[in-house]
């Protein structure tokens, strides 16, 4: 079952979070990342912090964000991180986070929910639900 936490629940499960988004960073952050940045972010409601519980555990973190692309006014959800105890997590635990992160992204209005991962058993799921992966991000760093 995947569960929001609420931005007042954030210092609770803060070195948890904080451990999966340094540990599943997405391609588009380079160097030192500023973690208050996310905690502020998560406190402020700007970012979302989910957790997987299986059994009365937490198994994975997701974080997500809302992305405006204000040219053509379309909102997606990026989910921003996911990390997870490989092991631990099931079909099960993949379905039901798909689908809450389905209803969220209906609910705020969004028109995709997009992520980026070079992990290939990540783009295999996302292939199975349906996720183009084709697409090539093309990041050149600005000196």
């Amino acid at each position: 079952m995947l569960v929001r936490l609420m931005p007042e629940q954030t210092a609770k499960y803060w070195e948890q979070i904080k451990f999966a988004v340094e540990n599943s960073m997405p391609p588009t952050v380079r160097g030192t990342m500023n973690m208050n940045k996310v905690l502020y972010s998560l406190e402020s409601g700007r970012m979302v912090a989910w957790a997987s519980i299986d059994k009365g555990k937490i198994v994975a973190i997701v974080t997500t964000t809302i992305m405006e692309d204000n040219c053509t006014d379309t909102k997606n959800l990026l989910v921003y991180s996911v990390y997870g105890i490989a092991d631990q997590i099931g079909k099960k635990n993949w379905m039901d986070g798909y689908e809450t992160l389905m209803k969220y992204a209906k609910a705020q209005e969004c028109t995709q929910l997009v992520a980026f991962s070079r992990v290939d058993a990540i783009k295999k799921i996302a292939k199975h639900f349906g996720a183009d992966i084709e697409n090539t991000l093309i990041a050149i760093q600005v000196k």
